[in-house]
């Protein structure tokens, strides 16, 4: 019986253990007009031979996305395709040849791509994974069990910097105050 029980302890824990897509930033605050580099990382992964996901995110918010790097560039002959819209950014991969393994090039974490974003408004912003679309497939184009992470940015506005004119208008009403006090 207690060989039983343990080998159904056995299986679930195999069986709960997925691959992790997250989201990190460089900073944990921004201000209006701070560039945003958001990385998309896979942990966890066998190997992958093609995915396919949106992120998405508020984008009058955080606009003039591009992709700025990956950790996909390994030799592979691969098919990279990445997609901003209205609603976010549509990331899918395609290994031709090879397959994507993280640890296969020394790395237990995978940085899937590397995406850069202007701040626009001031806000904390959600990006997350539309997990109801992805879709991860091994070698034999067998479905991955994926868990998503999403991530919040905080945007602040610039504090706002007095322009010369106001001082000199501070400045002639404090002069002004004065002398109007030594008249009387």
């Amino acid at each position: 019986m207690k060989k039983i029980i343990a080998l159904i302890g056995l299986l679930l824990a195999a069986n709960s253990q997925a691959a992790v897509l997250s989201l990190s930033t460089d900073q944990t605050s921004y201000q209006v007009g701070d560039t945003v580099t958001l990385n998309i990382i896979g942990s966890d992964f066998a190997e992958v031979s093609a995915f396919d996901f949106d992120l998405l995110f508020d984008t009058t918010a955080l606009t003039g996305g591009s992709l700025t790097g990956t950790d996909l560039n390994t030799g592979m002959n691969w098919f990279l395709n990445e997609n901003f819209s209205a609603s976010g950014l549509t990331l899918a991969f395609t290994a031709f040849d090879d397959l994507f393994t993280p640890q296969a090039v020394g790395m237990g974490n995978a940085l899937l791509a590397s995406v850069s974003f202007v701040a626009q408004t001031a806000g904390q912003f959600s990006l997350m994974f539309d997990s109801l679309t992805a879709s991860f497939s091994d070698a034999n184009f067998t479905p991955l069990n994926v868990d998503f992470n999403g991530l919040t940015v905080n945007v602040t506005d610039a504090n706002a910097v007095p322009e010369p004119g106001s001082l000199a208008l501070a400045a002639l009403a404090l002069f002004g105050l004065m002398g109007a006090r030594r008249r009387a």
